[in-house]
C-alpha cells in the first residue's frame, strides 16, 4: 500500500469491533477490549487490534494495584 492510497479521506466505513470482556487479574474489574476495522474507498481492509500494553504481561499484579477501579455512574 503506497502512501498515497492512505488518509482519512479516502475511509470509506469505520466500524468498532467488540473483542469480548477481560478480568484484570484478581481484583474482579472487567474491561472491554475493542478493536477497528477500516475500510477504503480502494477496497483495502486494515485491521486495527488494541491489543494489551506490556505492563499487563510483565507486572499483572502491580497494575491491577496502581489502575483505580471507578463504580459505574
Amino acid at each position: 500500500m503506497s502512501s498515497e492510497s492512505t488518509g482519512p479521506d479516502l475511509v470509506q466505513r469505520l466500524y468498532v469491533l467488540d473483542y469480548g470482556l477481560f478480568q484484570v487479574h484478581s481484583n474482579q474489574r472487567i474491561i472491554g477490549i475493542p478493536g477497528y476495522l477500516i475500510q477504503t474507498l480502494d477496497d483495502v481492509n486494515i485491521l486495527v487490534d488494541t491489543g494489551f500494553p506490556a505492563r499487563y504481561v510483565d507486572d499483572p499484579d502491580g497494575i491491577a494495584r496502581k489502575i483505580p477501579v471507578q463504580s459505574p455512574a
